[in-house]
Parts: C-alpha cells; structure tokens; sequence
C-alpha cells in the first residue's frame, strides 16, 4: 500500500515514523527531532546516538541520572522493602 504525500505528512505531524524508501521512486522524509540536552535539531534515521545529536549530549543525560540529578517520584524500593518486613512481622 502506497502513502499518499498528505497521508506521510499527517503521519509526521502526528508524531508517527514514516515508512523507509525501498528504492528512488518512493518518497523520504527525515524525522527531525530535537536533542533533549542543547535542543539542536538532528535526524532520527542516521542518527547513532538518537535521541541526541551526539555522543556528548548522550553522556551528559547519563552523567544527569548517575549524580541523581534527575529523579523519579515516589516511594525509594529501600524504604518499601521496610514496609513490607514490618507488616509481615505484624502478620505473625
């Protein structure tokens, strides 16, 4: 099944990845994206390092979540573990 260019386009605005050329007479559209760590605009298909435009900016994310800079709410799995013993110790 062949896309229509309005169907690629819609495809694209929707945030959806168009299908790959197989040859030079279908058409090829590069997703760009936007790098979450500087925001310069870079492509997904022949990029090695997407989402980020290089290999610095993918570090930098991974040095973010070592030093605990970004973090996700809720309950840390310590402090779960501790809730549980006590309620089973109650059990008994």
């Amino acid at each position: 099944m062949k896309m229509s260019l309005r169907g690629e386009a819609e495809a694209i605005s929707k945030g959806e990845i168009p299908r790959f050329a197989r040859n030079d007479n279908e058409r090829y559209f590069q997703v760009k994206i936007k790098c979450p760590m500087c925001k310069k605009t870079t492509t997904w298909e022949e990029n090695p390092n997407r989402p980020f435009c290089s290999e610095r900016c993918k570090l930098l994310d991974l040095g973010k979540w070592v030093f605990e800079e970004y973090k996700i709410p809720g309950e840390k799995a310590e402090e779960k573990k501790e809730e549980t013993k006590k309620s089973d110790e109650k059990d008994k």
